[in-house]
């Protein structure tokens, strides 16, 4: 069950910037050191599949038609998550940054951007596409960090998988709202529907997710109920019982008036001591006895 939350900014870490400020234009926390490169990382060879992306990005921004856009920038996505996944580099990030403003997916070319920053060298040609990319991705958009209540693994906003390097950082969000599920790294789960506000846009904010544990289920999600209470009981007699006694005093009436007249009539002096007196009584008090346990069990 999608649950609404209208979401309040929460104040924000001493070192990071006051809601409503721009995003720093510096690479982000935890980008890589162009002093110390990561051995893994090397922008300065070439990579057929980043360069092949690229020409289908310039094909995108050109196209005529939204659909011949759209079908270039999926090209290049796909190229660029090929190379990215077996040559990690900023150009390839940064690409799949581009890549997804072309989609129409801001919250995943922001992961990616911040993917890029970690990876960055801190050349001209990176500090060139970081001022292309921050106006792309966050102008007219508001930067939004979910702070989670367990650590998240997969992060999927709009039905879209975010990219895993960047789901603790800022995401861009349109104004409107937003479809968020989060699963942790340990399996818990979270599913929220976020508000974006029109006056939000150009505010960096910090939104608490709640992310339950594993095997957690939202009781009005949980079905019929497994272990009803009883119903109340009810007072006096129904109409069953009330039949039930009136017919069996009736014949247990009916039989004691034979009885008698066997028993004690003019013709038939037989008395109790006889067998037809015990066959008689015993019936009656079978009788009496099974109508009565049947008027005190029937509802």
């Amino acid at each position: 069950m999608c649950l609404a939350v209208s979401f309040s900014a929460s104040a924000a870490p001493p070192d990071a910037p006051a809601s409503g400020s721009a995003l720093p234009a510096a690479a982000a926390p935890n980008a890589v050191d162009a002093s110390a490169p990561d051995p893994q990382v090397d922008d300065s060879a070439p990579d057929p599949q980043v360069d092949e992306g690229y020409q289908e990005l310039e094909l995108a921004s050109s196209a005529p038609t939204p659909d011949e856009k759209k079908e270039h920038a999926r090209r290049a996505r796909t190229l660029l998550e090929a190379a990215q996944s077996t040559h990690a580099s900023w150009r390839a990030a940064g690409g799949l940054a581009l890549a997804s403003i072309a989609l129409g997916s801001p919250p995943a070319a922001a992961a990616w951007y911040w993917i890029a920053s970690d990876l960055s060298d801190y050349s001209q040609p990176y500090l060139g596409w970081q001022k292309r990319a921050l106006s792309a991705i966050f102008d007219q958009r508001a930067a939004i960090t979910f702070e989670y209540s367990r650590a998240a693994k997969n992060v999927y906003i709009d039905e879209l998988a975010m990219p895993t390097g960047g789901v603790d950082r800022p995401f861009a969000l349109d104004p409107g709202e937003h479809d968020v599920r989060v699963i942790s790294a340990d399996g818990g789960t979270a599913h929220r529907t976020l508000r974006v506000k029109a006056e939000d846009v150009g505010k960096r904010l910090f939104f608490k997710i709640e992310v339950h544990p594993p095997g957690w289920v939202d009781p009005r999600e949980s079905g019929p109920v497994t272990n009803p209470r009883l119903p109340p009981e009810k007072e006096g007699m129904s109409a069953l019982q009330i039949v039930t006694i009136v017919s069996t005093v009736a014949l247990a009436s009916g039989i004691a008036i034979g009885g008698s007249y066997v028993l004690f009539g003019e013709n038939n002096p037989y008395g109790f001591n006889s067998a037809e007196g015990a066959a008689i009584i015993t019936t009656e008090l079978v009788l009496i006895g099974a109508g009565t346990f049947i008027a005190i069990v029937s509802d």
